[in-house]
């Protein structure tokens, strides 16, 4: 299992970032960092393994990509492309 830490947070204005959990990919909140609006998420998953995160602005606007989990963490794998549309709003 490989695992990586991220940062996410829900502004309560609309900003909202957050790792998604699918059947190959668990994700785990951690602390909330003294703040309701940020926390830590860990994602786990096997190499290879992809997963996605919504990354929503607070105006509105997507900025959501795809990650995989690679041997030495996880990297970006699509950014905003929309042949590789987010998983959740389709954008």
């Amino acid at each position: 299992m490989n695992s990586t830490i991220f940062e996410a947070r829900s502004t309560g204005r609309g900003a909202l970032t957050h790792a998604i959990a699918n059947d190959t990919v668990r994700v785990v909140s951690l602390d909330a960092s003294g703040s309701v609006y940020h926390w830590r998420e860990k994602v786990v998953g096997e190499v290879g393994a992809e997963f996605g995160v919504q990354n929503i602005s607070n105006s509105g606007q997507h900025n959501c990509y795809r990650m995989k989990f690679t041997e030495t963490g996880a990297e970006i794998v699509a950014y905003n492309e929309k042949q590789y549309p987010c998983i959740v709003c389709g954008e």
